[in-house]
Protein backbone atom coordinates (compact mmCIF):
# COMPACT_ATOMS: atom_id res chain seq x y z
CA UNK A 1 0.00 0.00 0.00
CA UNK A 2 1.15 3.56 -0.60
CA UNK A 3 0.23 4.86 2.87
CA UNK A 4 3.07 5.31 5.38
CA UNK A 5 4.07 2.37 7.59
CA UNK A 6 7.26 1.88 9.56
CA UNK A 7 8.70 -1.31 10.99
CA UNK A 8 11.42 -0.91 13.59
CA UNK A 9 13.29 -3.32 15.81
CA UNK A 10 14.78 -2.17 19.09
CA UNK A 11 17.45 -4.29 20.72
CA UNK A 12 18.08 -3.69 24.41
CA UNK A 13 19.97 -5.27 27.26
CA UNK A 14 17.14 -4.43 29.70
CA UNK A 15 15.37 -7.48 31.08
CA UNK A 16 11.76 -8.28 30.17
CA UNK A 17 10.28 -6.94 33.43
CA UNK A 18 12.17 -3.65 33.10
CA UNK A 19 10.87 -3.20 29.55
CA UNK A 20 7.27 -3.84 30.59
CA UNK A 21 7.53 -1.53 33.61
CA UNK A 22 9.11 1.18 31.40
CA UNK A 23 6.22 0.87 28.97
CA UNK A 24 3.67 0.93 31.80
CA UNK A 25 5.25 4.12 33.14
CA UNK A 26 4.47 6.01 29.91
CA UNK A 27 1.13 4.45 28.90
CA UNK A 28 -2.26 5.30 30.33
CA UNK A 29 -5.56 3.61 29.38
CA UNK A 30 -7.38 4.79 26.26
CA UNK A 31 -9.78 7.65 26.73
CA UNK A 32 -12.24 8.99 24.21
CA UNK A 33 -10.97 12.57 24.16
CA UNK A 34 -7.30 11.60 23.70
CA UNK A 35 -5.94 14.06 26.22
CA UNK A 36 -3.74 12.95 29.06
CA UNK A 37 -5.51 12.38 32.37
CA UNK A 38 -2.46 11.10 34.24
CA UNK A 39 0.21 13.15 32.47
CA UNK A 40 1.63 10.21 30.52
CA UNK A 41 2.70 10.76 26.89
CA UNK A 42 0.97 7.68 25.39
CA UNK A 43 -2.39 6.01 25.76
CA UNK A 44 -3.17 2.41 24.94
CA UNK A 45 -2.94 -1.11 26.29
CA UNK A 46 -0.31 -3.63 27.29
CA UNK A 47 -1.20 -7.33 27.20
CA UNK A 48 1.49 -9.77 28.33
CA UNK A 49 4.30 -9.10 25.83
CA UNK A 50 2.36 -6.97 23.31
CA UNK A 51 1.26 -3.37 23.32
CA UNK A 52 -0.86 -1.04 21.20
CA UNK A 53 -0.46 2.67 21.85
CA UNK A 54 -0.85 6.14 20.40
CA UNK A 55 0.95 9.34 21.37
CA UNK A 56 -1.05 12.15 22.99
CA UNK A 57 -1.24 15.40 21.09
CA UNK A 58 -0.03 18.01 23.51
CA UNK A 59 -0.74 21.16 21.47
CA UNK A 60 -2.49 20.34 18.20
CA UNK A 61 -4.57 17.38 17.13
CA UNK A 62 -2.80 15.35 14.46
CA UNK A 63 -5.09 12.81 12.77
CA UNK A 64 -2.09 11.20 11.10
CA UNK A 65 -0.39 10.07 14.32
CA UNK A 66 0.84 6.51 14.04
CA UNK A 67 -0.81 3.69 15.90
CA UNK A 68 2.10 1.83 17.48
CA UNK A 69 1.82 -1.92 17.81
CA UNK A 70 4.68 -3.82 19.39
CA UNK A 71 5.80 -7.15 20.74
CA UNK A 72 8.58 -7.85 23.25
CA UNK A 73 10.66 -10.94 22.50
CA UNK A 74 13.76 -12.41 24.08
CA UNK A 75 16.66 -14.20 22.39
CA UNK A 76 18.42 -15.23 25.59
CA UNK A 77 21.03 -12.45 25.65
CA UNK A 78 19.13 -9.34 24.58
CA UNK A 79 15.48 -8.44 24.41
CA UNK A 80 13.99 -7.38 21.12
CA UNK A 81 11.03 -5.07 20.73
CA UNK A 82 9.40 -5.24 17.30
CA UNK A 83 7.37 -2.13 16.56
CA UNK A 84 5.05 -1.37 13.67
CA UNK A 85 3.78 2.17 13.20
CA UNK A 86 0.79 2.60 10.92
CA UNK A 87 -2.08 4.99 10.31
CA UNK A 88 -5.38 4.62 12.12
CA UNK A 89 -7.79 2.31 10.24
CA UNK A 90 -10.45 5.03 9.91
CA UNK A 91 -7.91 7.44 8.42
CA UNK A 92 -6.81 4.74 5.93
CA UNK A 93 -10.42 4.12 4.85
CA UNK A 94 -11.09 7.85 4.51
CA UNK A 95 -7.95 8.41 2.41
CA UNK A 96 -8.67 5.43 0.15
CA UNK A 97 -12.24 6.63 -0.45
CA UNK A 98 -11.13 10.23 -1.03
CA UNK A 99 -8.34 9.30 -3.42
CA UNK A 100 -10.57 6.79 -5.20
CA UNK A 101 -13.22 9.46 -5.65
CA UNK A 102 -10.69 11.96 -6.97
CA UNK A 103 -8.88 9.65 -9.35
CA UNK A 104 -11.47 7.16 -10.53
CA UNK A 105 -15.10 8.18 -10.05
CA UNK A 106 -14.96 11.89 -10.98
CA UNK A 107 -12.99 11.33 -14.24
CA UNK A 108 -15.36 8.47 -15.25
CA UNK A 109 -18.41 10.67 -14.67
CA UNK A 110 -16.76 13.46 -16.62
CA UNK A 111 -15.85 11.05 -19.45
CA UNK A 112 -19.43 9.76 -19.70
CA UNK A 113 -20.63 13.36 -19.79
CA UNK A 114 -18.26 14.25 -22.62
CA UNK A 115 -19.35 11.31 -24.74
CA UNK A 116 -22.96 12.49 -24.69
CA UNK A 117 -22.39 16.24 -24.83
CA UNK A 118 -19.37 17.16 -26.96
CA UNK A 119 -16.20 15.51 -28.03
CA UNK A 120 -14.15 18.66 -27.47
CA UNK A 121 -14.67 18.35 -23.74
CA UNK A 122 -12.19 15.47 -23.67
CA UNK A 123 -9.62 18.04 -22.62
CA UNK A 124 -11.64 18.69 -19.47
CA UNK A 125 -11.49 14.96 -18.63
CA UNK A 126 -7.71 15.09 -18.87
CA UNK A 127 -7.76 18.20 -16.71
CA UNK A 128 -9.83 16.40 -14.03
CA UNK A 129 -7.55 13.38 -14.16
CA UNK A 130 -4.37 15.44 -13.87
CA UNK A 131 -5.79 17.70 -11.17
CA UNK A 132 -6.97 14.61 -9.24
CA UNK A 133 -3.50 13.11 -9.52
CA UNK A 134 -1.87 16.36 -8.40
CA UNK A 135 -4.28 16.69 -5.48
CA UNK A 136 -3.57 13.06 -4.52
CA UNK A 137 0.16 13.74 -4.50
CA UNK A 138 -0.39 16.77 -2.26
CA UNK A 139 -2.62 14.78 0.14
CA UNK A 140 -0.13 11.91 0.26
CA UNK A 141 2.72 14.35 0.97
CA UNK A 142 0.84 16.00 3.83
CA UNK A 143 -0.15 12.65 5.37
CA UNK A 144 3.40 11.34 5.10
CA UNK A 145 4.90 14.54 6.52
CA UNK A 146 2.70 14.55 9.64
CA UNK A 147 3.10 10.78 10.09
CA UNK A 148 6.90 11.05 9.87
CA UNK A 149 7.01 13.96 12.34
CA UNK A 150 5.15 11.88 14.93
CA UNK A 151 7.07 8.67 14.19
CA UNK A 152 10.41 10.48 14.56
CA UNK A 153 9.38 11.75 18.01
CA UNK A 154 8.26 8.26 19.05
CA UNK A 155 11.38 6.50 17.73
CA UNK A 156 13.65 8.86 19.64
CA UNK A 157 11.56 8.58 22.81
CA UNK A 158 11.50 4.75 22.69
CA UNK A 159 15.24 4.57 22.02
CA UNK A 160 15.93 6.61 25.16
CA UNK A 161 13.26 4.92 27.28
CA UNK A 162 14.35 1.38 26.46
CA UNK A 163 18.08 2.17 26.31
CA UNK A 164 18.02 0.41 22.98
CA UNK A 165 19.66 0.36 19.59
CA UNK A 166 17.28 0.78 16.69
CA UNK A 167 17.45 -1.23 13.47
CA UNK A 168 14.97 -1.06 10.65
CA UNK A 169 13.75 -4.41 9.38
CA UNK A 170 15.16 -3.80 5.91
CA UNK A 171 18.69 -3.58 7.29
CA UNK A 172 18.16 -6.74 9.33
CA UNK A 173 16.92 -8.62 6.27
CA UNK A 174 19.96 -7.46 4.29
CA UNK A 175 22.29 -8.56 7.07
CA UNK A 176 20.60 -11.96 7.28
CA UNK A 177 20.92 -12.45 3.52
CA UNK A 178 24.64 -11.64 3.67
CA UNK A 179 25.17 -14.17 6.48
CA UNK A 180 23.29 -16.93 4.67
Amino acid sequence: MFLPVEKIIYETSLDYNSIISSLESIIEPYNFFEFSIYGKPYNGTINMNTFKIKRHSMIIRNSFKPVIVGIVETDGVNNIIRVKMRLNVFIKIFLILLLGLLNIIIPIIQLIGTIYIEKELLISVLFYMLSGLLFSIIIFSIVTLFFKIESKITKKYFKELLKAEMMEEKRINILLKEII
